[in-house]
């Protein structure tokens, strides 16, 4: 199975942020991303993900594994 996670630094929903990381296990791989490492610039909070260009572009990339 695959897995991909995208968390925001500006997340005020899931606190700290990096405790939405997933950790890879046998049969399970995971990509962890933080939208931030992807675009230092976004300041995108938890509620306003779906509608990130950036984070759609991520999982139309992640379904398409």
């Amino acid at each position: 199975m695959k897995y991909t996670v995208i968390a925001t630094r500006y997340d005020d929903v899931v606190t700290p942020y990096e405790s939405c990381a997933l950790t890879e296990t046998e049969g399970h791989q995971v990509r962890n991303l933080v939208l931030q490492d992807i675009d230092p610039e976004d300041h995108t909070p938890h509620v306003r993900m779906p509608y990130n260009p950036t984070v759609l572009q991520e999982v139309l990339k992640a379904l398409a594994e």
